[in-house]
């Protein structure tokens, strides 16, 4: 659901906007999982600073290039299709 969140925000108004979205909700992630300290208290920390990292470079990356106006390969617009 977040990733969905930030993917739709970043393709559809501008790349500003869509990074305070992004921020925001994370933001709200991270105050719903320390407030819920019963189920993420059984995950180590370090396992849940690795699942983050690497989501949030997943969905943030192909959004960027598209954004930026640089030519991108063929099998991102397989994965992550540009608006226009």
């Amino acid at each position: 659901m977040e990733n969905a969140t930030v993917l739709a925000a970043l393709t559809f108004i501008d790349i500003s906007g869509a990074l305070v979205g992004a921020a925001i909700s994370i933001a709200i992630i991270i105050i719903i999982a320390v407030s819920s300290k019963h189920i993420i208290a059984r995950i180590p920390q370090d396992k849940l600073r690795l699942i983050s990292g690497i989501l949030l470079p997943i969905t943030a990356t192909p959004l960027i290039i598209y954004s930026s106006g640089v030519a991108s390969p063929q099998w991102l617009h397989w994965i992550i299709p540009p608006l226009g």
